[in-house]
């Protein structure tokens, strides 16, 4: 869920064994206007994330300003287990 200032909560759902495990999430605009890195660990097999958009590009039908995201799934070294682009 987004706002429009740039407010964005995430909830993950992790299936499996998930003791160690912390969800990243990158996002930006291909053509500026800020970056967003958020992580949390997985409790409960959930991970809750809230950030904001510094200089969000918000959308319209106008200026559809789509944002590039990843989101990854490290385990407690910090290796990247999964993702999803």
């Amino acid at each position: 869920d987004a706002d429009s200032h740039g407010a964005l909560t995430l909830l993950a759902e992790v299936a499996g064994a998930c003791d160690g495990l912390t969800v990243r999430l990158a996002l930006a605009h291909p053509q500026g206007g800020g970056r967003l890195e958020a992580e949390a660990p997985v409790r409960d097999g959930q991970a809750r994330l809230a950030a904001r958009m510094p200089d969000v590009l918000p959308w319209s039908p106008a200026a559809p300003h789509l944002y590039l995201g990843r989101l990854s799934l490290h385990d407690a070294s910090g290796a990247e287990v999964d993702g999803w682009d």
